[in-house]
C-alpha cells in the first residue's frame, strides 16, 4: 500500500510516497523524512538571519565562517560543480567570487578576485537554489534508508526527485523496472514544443533533476559567467541549428545523487554542450547515469543508458508512475 506524506519547504511543495502495509510507521518514518527536510531549509535560507547561508553572506568577506560537516560537504560540493561545469553552475552567481574552503578549521570565506570589475559582475550572495532541493532530498532518503525503507519516492516542487528501490514490476515487458517520472505531459507548452513527445524516464534507486525556463519567451535564467540573461532557443522544430544552439529550453539529468543531477541539469540549461564526451572518462564520480535537453526539435539525448520517449497524448498511465510537470 501507498502512503503519502508533505511539507512545505524551500517556496515550494515536498512530498513523500512509500511503501508499507504499517500505515502508523509509514508515518513516523515519513516525519523523520520530512523534518530533515525542513532542517535544511532552514541551514540554507536567505531569509533567515540564523541560517548558515546568511551567516556566510554577513560574515564570510571579513573572516572565515565555521560550518558544520555537512554544510561543509554541500559546499565542497559546490565548487567542484562550478569547477567542473566550467562556471555554469556557481551558487556564488559571479565568476568574480571564489569559494574558499578550509578543511582542517571547517571554514569558509569568500574572495573577490582582485582584479573583477563588480559592475560588470554583481554579487547577490550565496544562493544553494536548487541543489539545496536536491540536498535535502538525499539527506530525507538517507534517513528514510535507516528506517528500513526500501520503495519510496520523493520529490521537491515535482523538478527534484530521488527514488529509493522500485515498486513490483509489472507484467509489462515494455517498461523497464523503476519509479516511472513523465517529464512535460501535463505542460501544454512542453507537449507543444516537443512535436507529442514527453520524456519518460524509470527511477530506481537514483535522482532526478528537470531545469527549465517555465516557458518564458525572453528567459530568466542569468549565466553566472558573464551576469548576462540566457534566451532559450525557438521552440518550432527545425528554426534553430543544432551548432546554434546557446541554450536549451529544458534539461533532465539522472545520477545517483541528488545535488549531482541538480548540477548537471542546470549547467545543460545554460550549454547543451556542457557534457565532457565521453562523460564517464571525465567525470568520475560526478558522471550521470542519463542526460538530456529539449530545444528546437524536441528532446536530444546527450547521454544515456535507459530512457525511451512516449506519445505525450497517451492516456493510459501504468500504477504508480509519477509526473513531473516542469
Amino acid at each position: 500500500m501507498l502512503h503519502c506524506f508533505a511539507t512545505q519547504a524551500m517556496a515550494c511543495r515536498f512530498e513523500i510516497v512509500l511503501e508499507s502495509g504499517n500505515p502508523v510507521w509509514a508515518a513516523a518514518v515519513a516525519e523523520d523524512a520530512l523534518a530533515e527536510i525542513c532542517l535544511w531549509d532552514r541551514k540554507l535560507s536567505r531569509y533567515d538571519s540564523a541560517s548558515d547561508v546568511s551567516r556566510l553572506n554577513r560574515d564570510a568577506w571579513q573572516r572565515p565562517v565555521r560550518v558544520d560537516g555537512e554544510m561543509f560537504a554541500l559546499l565542497a560540493l559546490c565548487r567542484q560543480g562550478t569547477d567542473l561545469t566550467g562556471g555554469l553552475f556557481c551558487p556564488l552567481g559571479t565568476p568574480a567570487v571564489t569559494l574558499e574552503l578550509d578543511p582542517i578549521a571547517g571554514t569558509v570565506c569568500f574572495v573577490r578576485h582582485a582584479d573583477a570589475d563588480p559592475t560588470s559582475s554583481p554579487w547577490h550572495g550565496l544562493n544553494m537554489g536548487a541543489i539545496g532541493k536536491g540536498w535535502a532530498l538525499e539527506r530525507a532518503a538517507t534517513v528514510l534508508r535507516q528506517h528500513g525503507v526500501t520503495c519510496a519516492l520523493l520529490h521537491g516542487g515535482t523538478s527534484s526527485v530521488v527514488a529509493i528501490g522500485a515498486p513490483q514490476p509489472q507484467n509489462d515487458p515494455d517498461h523497464a523496472p523503476g519509479w516511472r517520472i513523465r517529464i512535460g505531459e501535463d505542460a501544454a507548452a512542453l507537449a507543444e514544443a516537443t512535436a507529442g513527445e514527453s520524456l519518460v524516464i524509470p527511477l530506481n534507486d537514483e535522482s532526478l533533476s528537470v531545469s527549465a525556463h517555465h516557458g518564458r519567451s525572453g528567459g530568466h535564467v542569468i549565466d553566472p559567467r558573464s551576469g548576462e540573461l540566457i534566451r532559450p532557443v525557438a521552440s518550432a522544430a527545425g528554426t534553430v541549428p543544432e551548432s546554434q544552439v546557446q541554450a536549451a529550453a529544458t534539461s533532465a539529468v539522472v545520477h545517483s545523487s541528488g545535488a549531482w543531477s541538480e548540477i548537471w541539469s542546470t549547467a545543460l540549461l545554460l550549454d547543451p554542450q556542457a557534457l565532457p564526451s565521453p562523460p564517464a572518462a571525465a567525470l568520475p564520480p560526478a558522471d550521470p547515469s542519463f542526460a538530456a535537453v529539449r530545444a528546437a526539435g524536441g528532446w536530444r539525448t546527450i547521454h544515456d543508458r535507459r530512457v525511451r520517449l512516449t506519445p505525450s497524448s497517451a492516456t493510459h498511465r501504468p500504477h504508480l508512475e509519477g509526473s513531473s510537470n516542469v
